[in-house]
């Protein structure tokens, strides 16, 4: 019985963390859509991916971490975020990565 139960256990988990990993990505690409458009900023994408983890961050993600940066031509967004335990101590710790080239104007002078 308790081999079953903690094979449940893991089926649990590993259906936590799947679900988890999808908002992760999910965060990061809204995010990095947000930073890069013209005019967008690093807190635009902050923003972006709070709103999408934001109702979730109470009880499934935890130590939640955003780290946005755009330059002249690319912008990246981290996203790293541990995920509830339902089986104690093994933490889970999911991330995704979204990077884009950052929209601005380029007249014809500078070949764009």
């Amino acid at each position: 019985m308790p081999v079953v139960l903690t094979l449940i256990l893991v089926v649990v988990q590993v259906a936590l963390a799947w679900h988890a990993k999808t908002m992760v990505d999910a965060a990061a690409s809204d995010a990095v859509v947000a930073t890069q458009i013209e005019g967008g900023s690093e807190q635009d994408g902050r923003d972006a991916a709070a709103d999408l983890l934001g109702g979730s961050t109470d009880q499934l993600l935890s130590e939640v971490e955003v780290d946005v940066t755009r330059t002249a031509d690319i912008s990246t967004v981290r996203v790293q975020a541990r995920v509830a335990n339902v089986i104690p101590f093994i933490p889970v710790i999911v991330h995704a990565t979204a990077t884009g080239p950052t929209e601005r104007f380029r007249s014809e002078a500078e070949g764009g």
